[in-house]
């Protein structure tokens, strides 16, 4: 499993978000082939989403 990052990431949530992929790998067994597109948005574009979505505002 890799994780694919799209738009702005500070370096320490990738890092803890490596973090957790290495703890999940050793609980599931997942092809090595796999990409996991991460996706940043803003909290304006976040809340749009989640209302759309979710029938939530944040």
């Amino acid at each position: 499993m890799k994780i694919i990052y799209k738009g702005y990431f500070f370096n320490n949530e990738k890092i803890a978000l490596e973090i957790a992929r290495k703890e999940y790998l050793k609980h599931f067994n997942i092809s090595k082939n796999f990409l996991f597109f991460l996706h940043s948005v803003s909290k304006e574009e976040s809340e749009r989403l989640n209302k759309n979505y979710f029938k939530k505002n944040s």
